[in-house]
């Protein structure tokens, strides 16, 4: 008996191959890591939106607005100087890639999120990869905004 492998298979092997590439060097490669500010803040409602979101990131961008959102906050448009601002980062380096989002106050971080896969595999995996990077940076975004907001007293827009 002879075995052949039509395209369909190969594929679905090398697929199934690369998701468990991945999942094992997250088992030695994946962090995340989050920080927010115990200081007393007031700022308005409205948090500046980023004016650049990594093309990567994009389809990610609204769950991190959604946690704002969760916790009495928007995301626009804001020219009040006293507003934080949502920030995104992508670094793609297939030997350290990572995700971060922060809030800034003043140019200064003051809430951040961030996960980092470590190996050569995210190559292979990309996708299941920015997935597990999304999925962390927003976990560790939302638990930091837990304590955050309890330090924060959010006022009007007006300047």
């Amino acid at each position: 008996m002879t075995v052949t492998w039509d395209t369909v298979s190969v594929c679905m092997f090398l697929r199934i191959l690369a998701t468990t590439a991945f999942l094992s060097s997250c088992v030695a490669g994946c962090f995340s890591t989050g920080h927010s500010t115990k200081a007393a803040l007031t700022v308005p409602k409205t948090v500046r939106e980023p004016a650049n979101i990594p093309p990567e990131v994009v389809p990610y961008y609204r769950n991190y607005v959604l946690a704002l959102e969760a916790k009495g906050f928007a995301v626009g448009p804001t020219d009040n100087s006293r507003a934080l601002s949502l920030w995104l980062a992508f670094n793609s380096n297939p030997y350290n890639m990572n995700l971060s989002v922060s809030l800034l106050y003043e140019g200064k971080p003051v809430l951040t999120g961030s996960a980092t896969n470590l190996g050569l595999l995210t190559v292979a995996a990309r996708a299941p990869t920015m997935d597990y990077l999304a999925d962390k940076s927003l976990a560790k975004f939302r638990a930091e905004l837990e304590g955050f907001v309890t330090h924060v007293q959010i006022v009007s827009d007006a300047p």
